[in-house]
């Protein structure tokens, strides 16, 4: 019964673990926002593509 619940705390760890990695895989800066997002035919600035 002692092994299930360490395998429950450790599955839980792996999942926050897991979790964490995808948010901040979402969360990008600007810059690379800009990049990705905007044609390259576009203004040089960052400001004129915004």
């Amino acid at each position: 019964m002692l092994a299930n619940e360490w395998l429950d705390i450790i599955g839980l760890i792996f999942a926050l673990i897991g979790a964490i990695i995808i948010a901040s895989g979402l969360i990008i800066g600007r810059t690379k926002a800009l990049k990705v997002g905007v044609s390259r035919i576009a203004e040089d600035s960052e400001d004129k593509n915004i």
